[in-house]
């Protein structure tokens, strides 16, 4: 997990404080909380982003979180590594250089993010909808892209290697170069 050069915003979830807003955190998002974000009120660093809520380097790896809704949310640097994460809805969100390695992403709403970085490898994002959003050097490899909606994403430099393409709607994506398994035409 890469924050920016800032190894304080994933440590802050190893304290104690962190555990206990994390536990907190989960409770909330499988109960369809929307209003999740009130357990960061006074953790450190969380008020450095405004209007949004700040979960850059957490790590949720390995958790069910299947329809959770994480709008908008800044998950900067975050693991997300075999997370169920189906039909949950990320619209907006930042997702910056976060990884999603093995993840259940099928259905997800993941419209208008910002991912430069991010990493999908492996991952099953088989009618995700990804358009409109910002992957500049993601990696996808070995991931399930089927029926996957990335119609004018910037896609610069993004690694779709050993990936499942399999009606996968680019549009007008940006996609100078990404690297494929062969040259696409």
């Amino acid at each position: 997990m890469q924050t920016q050069g800032r190894p304080e915003l994933a440590a802050r979830w190893l304290t104690a404080d962190g555990a206990r807003v994390r536990g907190r955190l989960l409770e909330r998002l499988r109960q369809g909380d929307d209003l999740w974000g009130q357990v960061l009120h006074g953790f450190p660093y969380a008020e450095e982003i405004h209007r949004t809520e700040d979960l850059r380097g957490i790590d949720l790896s390995g958790e069910p979180l299947p329809r959770t809704v994480l709008r908008f949310a800044c998950l900067e640097g975050a693991c997300f590594d075999r997370c169920d994460l189906s039909h949950a809805d990320m619209q907006g969100a930042t997702l910056h250089h976060a990884s999603f390695i093995g993840a259940h992403l099928v259905g997800a709403i993941l419209v208008g993010v910002h991912a430069n970085g991010a990493c999908f490898d492996e991952a099953d994002l088989s009618h995700a909808l990804l358009d409109a959003s910002e992957l500049c050097g993601a990696s996808f490899r070995r991931g399930r892209l089927t029926k996957t909606d990335l119609t004018l994403s910037k896609l610069s430099g993004a690694d779709f290697r050993g990936a499942d393409l399999t009606d996968t709607r680019f549009g007008t994506a940006t996609l100078d170069g990404a690297l494929w398994d062969r040259q696409r035409s």
